[in-house]
């Protein structure tokens, strides 16, 4: 489950930051490096759950939408 969720906020944070902002733009806001936006918009395991949801609110989303997010792969199990 962890992987899923990972995975989807990696989708989400690149389909958000492709509208708003270049890496390195996102990578300024959140004192990243832009190789590191690229790790974490790949779903590349070594980015944490943490730095994921802190680009994601970088780029405007609310907790709210963060946790609808998550939310919605456990349904997707059922």
């Amino acid at each position: 489950m962890l992987v899923e969720i990972k995975l989807a906020l990696s989708r989400n944070l690149k389909e958000r930051r492709q509208k708003l902002m270049t890496q390195a733009e996102l990578a300024g806001k959140i004192h990243s490096s832009q190789p590191r936006i690229v790790k974490a918009e790949n779903g590349d395991a070594s980015v944490s759950i943490e730095l994921l949801i802190k680009a994601i609110l970088a780029t405007g989303a609310t907790p709210q939408e963060i946790g609808d997010m998550i939310s919605s792969i456990g349904s997707l199990r059922i």
